[in-house]
């Protein structure tokens, strides 16, 4: 008997003993195996994009400038410290447009050290309706990007929808004149 004849016989013997489960087994890996040559193009497309954003993001835009070269057009884009009394002037004039009490306005400017910004840190009891409180709060935020909210308490004399008394505490950046 050839050994071509040999490997035959044991190929169908093979076949034979393996049954239905067998043959599940072997369409399973079948299908493992093409779907892994398949997945496998798709996984090195996706490596190729992420590495082309991890380069864009890494130049940051620069496309061959020096590091930092971004930063004076971003630090402009703040408002100039001479225009704080306008913008507080603003702020008040919308928390009375919201029909909010503002019943004292306390704050402090400091350097933000390492730039060429000031942080001016704003806290204002609030006294009104809650749903002005945080429509006031929204207006404003989207109004001034260079404004930030650092914290907000809020307290209720009782249960019923009766107006509630705030304390906030806002930050805002501000460009200095140098």
């Amino acid at each position: 008997m050839s050994a071509a004849a040999m490997l035959r016989d044991g190929v169908l013997r093979a076949w034979r003993r393996a049954g239905w489960a067998g043959w599940l087994g072997l369409a399973l890996l079948l299908a493992a195996m093409a779907l892994g040559v398949a997945g496998g193009a798709a996984n090195e497309t996706a490596r190729e994009a992420l590495a082309a954003e991890r380069a864009r993001l890494l130049d940051g835009g620069r496309s061959g400038g020096a590091p930092g070269a971004r930063l004076p057009d971003f630090y402009a884009a703040f408002p100039a410290e001479g225009a704080l009394p306008q913008l507080l002037t603003r702020l008040h004039a919308s928390a009375d447009a919201h029909g909010l009490d503002l019943l004292r306005s306390d704050y402090r400017i400091a350097d933000e050290p390492g730039t060429p910004l000031a942080r001016v840190s704003l806290q204002l009891p609030v006294h009104g309706e809650f749903e002005a409180v945080y429509g006031w709060l929204a207006e404003v935020l989207a109004d001034t990007p260079a404004l930030g909210l650092e914290s907000i308490g809020v307290r209720r004399g009782d249960t019923e929808l009766a107006p509630v008394d705030g304390e906030l505490r806002l930050v805002l950046f501000v460009r200095r004149a140098r």
